[in-house]
């Protein structure tokens, strides 16, 4: 579904990924592992358009995607939650997760919100009305990742959503993912910096060091050891 092939890409003439290769398919969640500043995150922003891509290609469902703009892509069925969440915090927790459905472009004109938003985060249903900015960080990862989910994509891109979160949410968060992947057949690819986190969450992990991928495996086919070195300091 998503093949990422031999791209170079990165920020004012500085390249940060480097001949780097990646794959994902629906229904699986994809674990991408590595120290800071290895371009964890500027793979995902060059997989939804963030990031021009200065040699290689990206395809998704076969399609292209080096030339087409971000929205293109979003409405081909890529959904992003970047860091930092993103969430408007003026407006309600449901006109944020409303705005998912602009992603869809006229398919998403007069679409509700579907049960399984609040069945996964009652919170959010709690709170429906009140602004994003009064919410806590973790309720706030929650609605980021359910105005994605409503834009219906095919693949879902997760920039560490679970950091900074309390344990009991980020078992929540863990337990929807699976859920997307497993009932949704939708593609996960989870930016984590948490190797056990990843390790429990992933059915395929990738390691990043100096912008390419070093270790990649089936998670339960991986030797832990050869993951660590690549993360130690």
């Amino acid at each position: 579904m998503l093949n990422v092939k031999g791209i170079l890409a990165g920020y004012d003439g500085s390249m940060v990924l480097n001949d780097l290769t990646f794959q994902a398919q629906k229904g699986q969640i994809v674990g991408v592992l590595g120290r800071n500043g290895v371009g964890k995150s500027t793979l995902l922003k060059s997989i939804i358009g963030l990031v021009p891509l200065k040699e290689g290609d990206i395809h998704f469902h076969e399609q292209g995607l080096k030339k087409l703009p971000i929205d293109k892509r979003a409405r081909l069925g890529i959904g992003y939650v970047p860091q930092g969440r993103e969430i408007f915090p003026s407006l309600t927790v449901e006109e944020n997760i409303l705005l998912g459905f602009e992603m869809m472009g006229k398919a998403g004109k007069n679409k509700k919100i579907p049960n399984e938003v609040f069945e996964w985060f009652p919170v959010l249903k709690e709170m429906l009305h009140r602004k994003g900015g009064d919410l806590s960080g973790g309720q706030q990862q929650q609605l980021a990742i359910a105005r994605a989910y409503v834009g219906q994509p095919d693949i879902l891109l997760l920039d560490e959503p679970m950091e900074g979160i309390q344990p009991s949410i980020v078992q929540l968060i863990q337990q929807v993912i699976t859920k997307i992947a497993r009932e949704k057949n939708i593609g996960v690819v989870l930016v984590e910096h948490d190797l056990d986190l990843a390790m429990e969450t992933a059915d395929f992990i990738y390691v990043m060091d100096h912008g390419h991928m070093v270790v990649e495996g089936e998670t339960n086919k991986l030797n832990i050891q050869d993951i660590e070195r690549h993360l130690v300091v």
